[in-house]
């Protein structure tokens, strides 16, 4: 074999075990390709962002797609924002939701997500740790504890279950194998509006979506793409 096609075919070990992770698709399909086919089982994934700024039409998007796929779900709700009847017109199978609300606590949040974890038979764990707003609560006892994530990325770490942390800030560090940062860019109104013309913001509108831009900052790959969510 010459030189050239030797170093062709030798590849790192790390590289051959990234090629084996199965992935969950968002169903998002520019999303999906940037994260090489969706989030990775048996990693944690965090997606952050401001409120509004695409995080719950994300993660709603992939809550559909493993469903309606068969998967059990499991949403660790740390503020209470979880809204069923938003998830049931986004396409979720709610009888394949467990769902757990912790009334603020971070504590119960990371308990919960580590005992879900370990327990296995979920396809997708989805921790929602971002407040509903922006206001400074993620500060001393309210941060979600720095030793869970070493303890979620052990108890996670072989299994077939994504676990999908959603955030105002990354906070999983280095236990997280890929970050998304989202930024929301348009508005989508039926029929379009638009500042320049006055006339068309006297005119009643319905809200037909949102334009977000999702970030990689940590992961295989890096970029960006821009993402239409519609509803």
């Amino acid at each position: 074999m010459r030189r050239g096609g030797l170093s062709q075919a030798v590849k790192p070990a790390s590289e051959l075990l990234e090629e084996r992770v199965e992935r969950l698709p968002t169903g998002l399909e520019t999303l999906d390709q940037l994260l090489a086919g969706g989030f990775p089982k048996g990693k944690i994934s965090e997606v952050a962002g401001v409120p509004s700024s695409g995080k719950t039409s994300l993660v709603f998007s992939t809550l559909a797609q493993a469903t309606v796929a068969g998967e059990n779900a499991a949403y660790i709700d740390t503020f209470n924002v979880f809204d069923p009847l938003s998830a049931a017109q986004s396409g979720i199978s709610l009888p394949r939701v467990l769902w757990i609300r912790c009334s603020g606590s971070h504590e119960k949040a990371a308990a919960a997500a580590d005992m879900i974890a370990r327990a296995g038979g979920f396809g997708i764990l989805v921790w929602d740790a971002a407040p509903p707003d922006e206001q400074p609560r993620q500060t001393g006892s309210e941060k979600p504890p720095s030793h869970a994530w070493f303890r979620l990325k052990q108890a996670i770490e072989g299994s077939q279950s994504v676990l999908l942390v959603l955030s105002l800030k990354p906070s999983a560090g280095s236990a997280a194998s890929v970050v998304l940062n989202m930024n929301r860019t348009k508005i989508l109104w039926n029929p379009e509006q638009s500042v320049e013309n006055r006339e068309s913001l006297r005119r009643p509108g319905l809200f037909k979506g949102l334009v977000f831009e999702a970030e990689i900052q940590r992961g295989k790959s890096r970029g960006r793409v821009r993402v239409h969510s519609r509803f």
